[in-house]
């Protein structure tokens, strides 16, 4: 019997609206975390695809240094720059330099205006 009342009061409060609301806030940061992701792995293939494809390469990868870092600091670098484009601050410690990644960062710019559409959309119907 408790049990039952205990899975009643539980499944009460997982219906609850704040439930809900808290729900679709961590599918929106999980969302745009994978997005950040693969926007910043990709910021890094295109830099490091250049850079053997090109002797004279002197794009945002030699002009960090990144070359002779670790892993994680590769990630985390690149990973910054995906945040701080589709957060349309782009503190521009890091940036784009070659013409490919310039072209990469427009097209990030334009695809996280329409995430960051989706995103407001999303809470304003959900509130």
């Amino acid at each position: 019997m408790k049990i039952k009342k205990l899975l009643a009061k539980f499944d009460e409060w997982i219906v609850t609206d704040s439930m809900n609301l808290m729900m679709t806030f961590f599918q929106l940061t999980v969302t745009i975390l994978v997005i950040c992701h693969y926007i910043g792995c990709t910021f890094y293939y295109f830099g490091l695809d250049e850079f053997r494809s090109d002797p004279n390469y002197d794009g945002w990868l030699i002009a960090n240094d990144m070359l002779t870092k670790n892993f994680i600091s590769k990630y985390i670098v690149s990973t910054y720059w995906a945040f701080t484009t589709m957060a349309a601050v782009g503190y521009g410690d890091i940036h784009p330099i070659t013409e490919a990644e310039r072209t990469l960062g427009m097209i990030v710019i334009i695809f996280s205006s329409g995430i960051f559409a989706y995103v407001i959309n999303r809470i304003s119907s959900t509130v």
